[in-house]
């Protein structure tokens, strides 16, 4: 069994991907709420974020901007 502090580590790294390969602006979208509740677990856990919230903020907005503007 693994670490909690790698399971969210993996699962980030996990749903990162995921969320690149999304097709829809909706799931793209879903991915990053995950990466959220992950990087919340590490950082309750006193761990270092492997993502700043800044970042992942940057790219949630890219998610809800219409690209066909």
């Amino acid at each position: 069994m693994e670490p909690d502090a790698l399971f969210f580590r993996r699962r980030i790294a996990e749903e990162l991907a995921a969320a690149e390969r999304a097709v829809t602006g909706a799931a793209r979208l879903r991915r990053y709420q995950l990466v959220e509740a992950y990087l919340w677990q590490l950082e309750r856990r006193g761990e270092r974020l492997p993502v700043s919230k800044d970042e992942l903020a940057d790219l949630k907005a890219q998610c809800t901007q219409s690209r066909f503007v």
